[in-house]
């Protein structure tokens, strides 16, 4: 596993708790 790929997996899981916090909104 390189880095960068760790980096855009944790990137992507931000976001996607980013929209289940606005859905709560």
């Amino acid at each position: 596993m390189k880095p960068g790929d760790i980096v855009e997996i944790e990137i992507e899981g931000i976001g996607q708790l980013r929209n289940r916090v606005a859905d709560f909104d």
